[in-house]
């Protein structure tokens, strides 16, 4: 019998708590208020007055226990939707749909609501054509992520773990990708202009035909990383690392390349129109350094430390000339300093 009047109870008590709450006050007040009675006829004592001081140190009372109470309870019920969200988001990783890709973005847009915008977990998610358009995952495992066609324009990564992951045709316009780790990562095709990408290990990373015009790649490590065909007008490579980078076919006029390592760059058809090389860490072997140089598209307006500029200019002067079109007749522009 005493365990079913518990089980009542307990039923009772999470079905309708202000009623149980209700019933003990009633009950309190049975007790209380006969034991009470002398001092309610008796009127030579001050039994009356301690009655109101006590009410308002209650009412005192209710007021900040009351509001510490709701402000607990509000944060208990944010981490506990918090924990909901991000908890459909590892159900719904190992899913190749279009319904778990658009449950894993709205939970990610949820999280980002309340404040939540680093630590994600989504190693190897599904996420090809999402919209994830201005989300903030920083410091968060997106390795191996399946992005390609994804929209992450305006989005801030800073941080994260990008390794390995697939990100071909991507919109990544205006993102922030500050110290990303994007080693081996397909960027084919994707769009990073006006990205900032400062710091950025993009080892070994592919990029072919990749639009980065404006970019910032500020010490940035590209080493050995593909840029074939790919866009970088007006990018700022300054002290980046592009040791064994392929520039096959790039467009980098008026980029920055100034500190820059550049040993064993690849830059046969580059387009290097006003690129700022000064500073930049070049083959000290005269040979390598003309090699180099000489199979570029054009170094029309180019700058370079002064003995550097004097071999080139000496060893391919036709690099560093414009053709132009004077009257319908074709004539040379020298541009030497």
């Amino acid at each position: 019998m005493l365990d079913n009047l518990r089980s009542r109870f307990e039923r009772t008590a999470a079905d309708r708590p202000v009623l149980v709450a209700f019933m003990v006050v009633v009950m309190a007040a049975l007790v209380i208020v006969p034991i009470s009675m002398p001092f309610y006829v008796d009127k030579s004592l001050n039994f009356w007055e301690n009655i109101v001081a006590e009410a308002h140190g209650v009412l005192f009372d209710l007021i900040i226990i009351g509001w510490f109470l709701f402000w607990l309870n509000k944060v208990a019920e944010r981490r506990i939707r918090n924990n909901r969200y991000e908890e459909e988001i590892e159900d719904f990783l190992g899913w190749n749909s279009a319904e778990a890709t658009l449950r894993i973005v709205g939970n990610i847009r949820r999280l980002n609501r309340s404040e939540i915008v680093k630590g994600f977990h989504l190693a190897e998610a599904h996420l090809e054509d999402a919209k994830l358009g201005g989300v903030r995952m920083e410091e968060s495992d997106l390795w191996g992520a399946h992005l390609d066609g994804a929209n992450l324009r305006e989005s801030t990564l800073d941080g994260s773990n990008l390794a390995g992951a697939s990100l071909v045709a991507a919109d990544l316009a205006r993102a922030s990708l500050v110290r990303c780790d994007l080693r081996g990562a397909n960027l084919n095709e994707a769009d990073l202009e006006r990205g900032t990408l400062d710091s950025a290990d993009l080892r070994g990373a592919s990029l072919v035909g990749a639009d980065l015009q404006y970019a910032k790649l500020y010490s940035t490590d590209l080493r050995r990383a593909r840029l074939p065909g790919a866009n970088l007008r007006a990018a700022r490579l300054d002290h980046a690392n592009l040791e064994g980078a392929t520039l096959n076919g790039a467009h980098l006029r008026g980029a920055s390349l100034r500190g820059a390592c550049l040993i064993d760059v690849d830059m046969t058809g580059a387009d290097l129109l006003s690129v700022s090389f000064v500073g930049a860490d070049l083959p000290t072997d005269q040979e390598d350094l003309i090699g180099m140089f000489e199979r570029a598209k054009s170094l029309f307006g180019a700058e370079f430390d002064t003995g550097v500029y004097q071999t080139l200019k000496e060893a391919i002067p036709d690099k560093f000339e414009l053709r132009a079109s004077t009257n319908g007749v074709a004539v040379d522009v020298d541009v030497s300093r």
